[in-house]
């Protein structure tokens, strides 16, 4: 094959043009059948004349065809097949008319309309995220009890999708029991931050006073997360810390890491609303998922149907048949328990950099929006049931 197109010549449509006339007995005989319109004169429609180049006088030609695809007025009769001449109405009919046709015929037409059914589904995930309030604030915990699925990363991509929609008011709390990367990946080198806090909390009287500890980010969220040293993270601290961020945020997201069984990780999961639980395509991973789920109902009965397991890609090489049956497999697993939903391969997650939200791929930004929608839409269908804890 050449890498040049050649122009049409009437060679090119001889093929074309003989079958047409091998056909045409056929054709005209299914024409007879048909209601037909009244002649303009005694000897009917004038004949269309023959191109140019194209003596012969055969009426069907590619260009006839592409004419037809346009939806023009004259659109002739399928080349090659037994289907009678088609009305002028139903050739406007058949298809769009215009460069919408032509597009339509290159394949465009079906890309913009997938285009557009995408938008539209952006549009409500954001609504959703936007509109939906409470009478409290509220929180998110992003917990698994295997290391090295994504707590992290998730915590602030999820963080990130509800401020950059809701227009802030979101703040990302670290809550592992030894200082974690959160601070590292998130944007920023603030002076101040956890465990500053920690030390604090009796300071902080106002917004602007927390924001002092805070790493602000570019999708309007803020991030509390390690700078330097700090001890271990204790309940009753990690209680404290809510209830500062609980006064001046609408909605927090806390990164409680992978080990189930510290005192700042239970505290955390007594005080959330919903739970992420972070997987990679593995059969390890993907059984941790559901050994994490299992344990948070057993500590949270009221958290059923308010567990969310995200599945990520980390970019290794997966199991072709896992990846394919994962999202099934867990669907079914959990029925009742948790929901599942998948989010694609980012770069921007990988490695140890900074996270910037506006950055995140277009297939990836619609799937977290996906998933933000789904947390939001849990806590709403499924409000907490403890007394002591509820003022909805």
């Amino acid at each position: 094959m050449t890498s040049q197109s050649t122009p049409f010549r009437d060679a090119d449509l001889q093929p074309f043009v003989e079958q047409t006339t091998q056909d045409q007995p056929v054709r005209q005989e299914r024409a007879d059948e048909r209601p037909q319109k009244e002649p303009t004169t005694e000897s009917g429609p004038a004949p269309m004349a023959a191109e140019p180049g194209n003596e012969s006088g055969a009426t069907e030609s590619r260009p006839a065809v592409m004419a037809a695809a346009l939806g023009s007025p004259v659109a002739g009769r399928v080349v090659g097949s037994e289907v009678a001449p088609w009305d002028e109405a139903k050739a406007v009919n058949a298809s769009p008319g215009g460069w919408q046709g032509l597009l339509e015929l290159l394949g465009i037409g079906r890309q913009k309309k997938a285009d557009l059914e995408s938008q539209a589904l952006e549009a409500d995930y954001e609504r959703v995220i936007r509109q939906r309030t409470w009478t409290r604030a509220v929180n998110v915990a992003v917990h698994s009890t295997k290391g090295s699925v994504g707590c992290t990363p998730f915590a602030i991509v999820l963080g990130g999708v509800l401020a950059s929609i809701r227009g802030g008011e979101v703040t990302v709390l670290e809550g592992t029991v030894t200082p974690g990367d959160l601070q590292a990946r998130a944007e920023g080198n603030p002076p101040r931050g956890l465990g500053e806090l920690i030390g604090g909390t009796d300071l902080v009287t106002s917004s602007g006073n927390l924001a002092g500890y805070t790493a602000p980010q570019t999708s309007f969220a803020a991030v509390i997360g390690t700078v330097g040293h700090r001890d271990r993270l204790r309940a009753d601290q990690v209680k404290r810390v809510r209830e500062l961020v609980d006064t001046y945020a609408q909605v927090s997201v806390t990164d409680l890491g992978s080990d189930p069984t510290t005192e700042s990780t239970q505290a955390g999961l007594e005080l959330t609303d919903a739970v992420v639980v972070p997987a990679v395509v593995s059969v390890r991973a993907i059984s941790h998922a559901v050994d994490t789920v299992h344990a948070i109902v057993r500590q949270r009965p009221d958290l059923r149907e308010r567990v969310l397991v995200v599945l990520g890609h980390s970019g290794a090489p997966e199991d072709p048949d896992v990846a394919a049956t994962a999202v099934p497999w867990l669907t079914k697993k959990l029925e009742n328990l948790a929901r599942v939903e998948q989010v694609p391969f980012d770069p921007m997650l990988q490695g140890d950099g900074e996270i910037t939200i506006a950055q995140l791929s277009p297939a990836s930004r619609l799937a977290w929006k996906r998933v933000a929608a789904t947390v939001v839409q849990m806590i709403l269908d499924h409000p907490r049931t403890d007394q002591s804890r509820s003022n909805d």
